[in-house]
């Protein structure tokens, strides 16, 4: 069948050659699209799902860089997340009208209620509303959307999942609404233009301070949007830098962390490769092995903490600047020993 690998019985079709190009027609006694099953096939321009297909698998349509249009039939009733994950020039996904668990507004792919946004095709540009009925946009939802300027989140979205607006690096603002209850990890990770999150004062579960986005009670920072550049002093009622919160934030050069600061988590400052210093409060007891990976020209740390905070990486060899009388306990306390420099500093009241 043309070098496209199914399985025995041929309802499942397996393996497309990521050398396919051109226009693929799926035969009629298939019923899954596998996993991975066209990933990688940068040269198709159209594939045609026959009415017996029921499952899309996971990243099923992954860097099909070259499809334009999707049409989903009627007997489709799973799409698993990530079907159509990398397909840039990706403007429509259409929906027979007939299918009873998906429907197509604006190209888009939704539940058929309507109250879930699958995906936005990664081809869509500019200014993009979403319908009125939307609760839910889903993990991955915007993934690789690098040519949206702008998304209208409407008034009933209750839900940002995990990675959703991934790589729209074309968004310079998002509004979050009132009626958002749970935004999920990465949500806006890798939107490097990003340069404000606003928050609805009505909202109960989160706020925003300047540009950045925090719980309601203000004491976690959740996100640092990628955007931001120079030196951030974040406020002195700050408990917890969250999982992956300022993580490619490449225009940063300098954060203090107020002494309100108490923990900073996983992945906090992965890939701030402009950050050049950094100052971390007198009450952080615990670092996260990996706050600091890919950080890789950080050369400047100060750490107010008369304790040496618990910690399992090496983040900078070169100056660290520690309390004046706790120099001692810093170069007995590992990791922090390795440091070249290890610098004391009367603390100031």
């Amino acid at each position: 069948m043309g070098n496209i690998v199914y399985n025995k019985n041929g309802d499942t079709l397996v393996r497309c050659p990521k050398g396919k190009k051109g226009c693929v027609i799926i035969p009629d006694t298939v019923k899954t699209i596998g996993l991975n099953a066209f990933s990688g096939c940068r040269g198709l321009t159209e594939v045609t799902i026959p009415n017996s297909v029921t499952l899309v698998d996971f990243r099923a349509f992954d860097e099909c860089r070259s499809l334009k249009s999707i049409a989903i039939p009627a007997s489709v009733t799973s799409i698993e997340e990530g079907a159509f994950l990398g397909c840039k020039c990706l403007e429509n996904i259409t929906v027979s009208a007939a299918n009873v668990s998906y429907q197509s507004i604006d190209g888009l792919l939704y539940s058929k209620s309507g109250d879930t946004l699958i995906c936005c095709p990664a081809g869509k540009k500019g200014v993009l509303a979403l319908s009125d009925f939307v609760l839910k946009i889903a993990n991955a939802a915007f993934d690789g959307c690098c040519g949206l300027k702008s998304v209208n989140i409407p008034d009933f979205v209750t839900t940002i999942g995990v990675g959703a607006f991934y790589g729209c690096r074309g968004l310079k603002k998002i509004a979050i609404p009132a009626s958002v209850t749970s935004i999920e990890d990465a949500a806006f990770l890798g939107c490097k233009c990003l340069e404000n999150i606003t928050v609805s004062a009505a909202n109960a579960n989160y706020q925003s301070i300047d540009g950045l986005l925090y719980n309601k009670s203000g004491d976690t920072l959740i996100c640092c949007p990628a955007g931001k550049k120079g030196v951030l002093i974040l406020p002195d009622f700050v408990a917890k830098i969250g999982v992956q919160a300022f993580d490619g934030c490449c225009g940063l050069q300098s954060v203090i962390l107020p002494d309100s600061v108490t923990s900073i988590e996983n992945l906090a400052f992965f890939g701030c490769q402009g950050l050049t210093s950094v100052t971390i409060g007198k009450s952080v007891s615990s670092i996260d092995y990996s706050a600091f990976f890919s950080c890789t020209h950080l050369t400047s740390v100060t750490v107010k903490a008369e304790i040496p905070p618990k910690y399992d990486a090496v983040f900078v060899l070169d100056t660290l600047y520690v309390p004046l009388h706790s120099v001692d306990l810093y170069k007995k306390a590992s990791p922090w020993c390795k440091f070249k420099n290890i610098v004391g500093k009367k603390s100031r009241q």
